[in-house]
């Protein structure tokens, strides 16, 4: 849970500060709040139905394929852009974009395993934001969700996914067969191969 971040953080491109959104019980304790609002985490509210107000997406799993991919980056993104339209004076001046990014351990139970980090195609929100400010009923949500699909299939590109642990075993096994050592393996080549 905690290696994605800092990996996020020492590879991203350009120097940008990067916030992130940590859920709220814990900030219960004084010591971690400290370091966590020193480094820039955003305390939001994992339960809430209130899309002005932030809500943590993802989490740290162990799992064969990517899990349900939830809506809050979506209407987060879709709800700034809402709050940019009324505040013009504090809003940026640079088109809000996502940028799916996936982050792949080559062997996630080894220490000092690889680690393969790559950006997705950025994701401009024109496409979503006459539907979710339509007013018509349910069209918020399905906007929303139109958007999450669009994260969710650049993730599922980007990531090894299999239906269960049993395919996963296979495709490490045939991985290790050809490449006896996964160092040989050129990384960026180590998705798709996987996938295959």
């Amino acid at each position: 849970m905690m290696l994605d971040p800092a990996i996020l953080s020492v590879a991203f491109i350009g120097k940008r500060t990067l916030h992130y959104w940590s859920k709220a019980s814990l900030f219960a304790n004084p010591i971690l709040r400290y370091i966590l609002l020193s480094t820039g985490n955003i305390s939001v509210d994992r339960k809430t139905n209130d899309h002005q107000a932030l809500f943590r997406e993802g989490t740290s799993y162990t799992e064969p394929h990517i899990m349900q991919v939830k809506d809050g980056a979506s209407y987060a993104a879709l709800e700034y852009i809402k709050w940019a339209q009324a505040h013009p004076e504090r809003a940026s001046k640079q088109p809000l974009v996502i940028v799916p990014t996936a982050i792949v351990y080559t062997n996630k139970s080894k220490y000092r395993s690889y680690v393969i980090m790559e950006f997705g195609r950025p994701i401009s929100l024109d496409p979503y934001v006459e539907q979710y400010f339509s007013g018509e009923e349910g069209a918020s949500r399905a906007a929303a969700k139109r958007l999450t699909c669009a994260i969710e299939t650049q993730l599922v590109e980007m990531t090894i996914n299999a239906p269960d642990w049993d395919t996963l075993y296979a495709a490490r096994m045939a991985r290790d067969l050809l490449w006896q050592d996964e160092k040989t393996i050129n990384r960026d080549d180590f998705v798709h191969i996987s996938q295959t």
